[in-house]
């Protein structure tokens, strides 16, 4: 077990980006010893100091680093993120979120690193019927997105499998939200695109629009039912899965909230946060989006020691807000 007392070296990939950024901040306050890299190719992440310009596609780059800077864990993050965009272009998504992770597993092959945390997604899972799903549903991504991340976590595997020098633990993430309870993080506007921050811009400006795609899911309401987990707790989900103890082998944990929320309910959270009455419209439906996703995170609490203490709907609307300088 590692003590983070000791200031171990941890590289971040993708550390400009959302949870990136307050990742890194998460693990710095507990004493941890951040290395962060970002290819910095897209808009939505801009330049952060003490972010190194590096891409995961870079291996020799890569080995240097882990070897100058003593990295003993790799919390990797770095990926093109979007099911509907990977349907138009799914050349990129592999090549940065296969190709990009084959040549982080190249990287530290040689080098003595104990640990690799994996955000995965729980796009893997694909469209399901289960009101639950852990981590023995069977995968079925919709979108190339859902596919290269499970090409991803079977590389991962093998790889620890067969070099037994690192311990590899996986992470599907659902629907991460919510600001943390410190300062504004400056540049974690790049969460932008996603709902809950897209609700709030709706919520302050009356003359925007806020599209529901899709009124007619097989959902309680017709739109889109998913599971929103905190910024907060997803951190304390990778700090603890660097320090459970060595197995040897490569537990997959779901990071969620256990909660299904859909679409009307994160629009009603956020006009009683906000005052404000939000104008909606309804638009299709995104191509490669499952109904319906709710996590079970049993084997999450049983083997990291940890829950999700803050992803009550609520607060994560409240700090979002609170994050946007509202």
């Amino acid at each position: 077990m590692v003590d983070a007392e000791s200031r171990a070296s941890v590289l971040v990939t993708g550390a400009a980006g959302y949870v990136g950024t307050h990742l890194s901040r998460y693990l710095q306050a507990r004493r941890w010893r951040v290395i962060g890299i970002d290819s910095f190719l897209r808009p939505l992440s801009p330049a952060k100091r003490g972010v190194i310009a590096m891409d995961v596609a870079d291996t020799a780059a890569l080995e240097t680093l882990l070897r100058s800077e003593a990295v003993s864990h790799v919390i990797h993050l770095a990926a093109l993120t979007f099911p509907a965009e990977s349907l138009l272009d799914p050349g990129s998504y592999y090549a940065t979120n296969v190709a990009g992770t084959l040549s982080l597993l190249r990287a530290i092959r040689n080098v003595s690193v104990s640990t690799l945390v994996f955000a995965s997604s729980c796009a893997i899972y694909g469209a399901t019927t289960d009101d639950y799903v852990n981590e023995s549903n069977a995968a079925s991504p919709c979108s190339p997105y859902g596919r290269s991340k499970l090409m991803a976590e079977q590389m991962i595997i093998d790889s620890a499998v067969a070099s037994k020098s690192f311990d590899a633990v996986i992470l599907r993430l659902f629907n991460v939200a919510g600001g943390d309870s410190g300062s504004f993080v400056p540049g974690t506007r790049c969460a932008a695109t996603r709902l809950i921050p897209s609700a709030i811009r709706a919520a302050r400006d009356s003359s925007s629009v806020f599209g529901i795609h899709g009124v007619d899911w097989p959902t309680p309401d017709g739109t889109c039912v998913r599971d929103y987990v905190h910024i907060e707790d997803v951190c304390a989900a990778f700090e603890r899965s660097l320090v459970i103890p060595r197995s040897g082998g490569c537990p997959i944990l779901n990071i969620g909230s256990g909660v299904g929320t859909s679409i009307r309910n994160v629009i009603q959270a956020v006009e009683r946060a906000t005052e404000s009455q939000i104008a909606t419209a309804v638009r299709e439906a995104s191509p490669g989006d499952p109904p319906a996703i709710v996590a079970s995170v049993d084997a999450a609490r049983r083997v990291l020691q940890w829950s999700p203490g803050r992803s009550a709907l609520a607060e994560i609307v409240q700090s979002a807000l609170a994050e946007s300088g509202a």
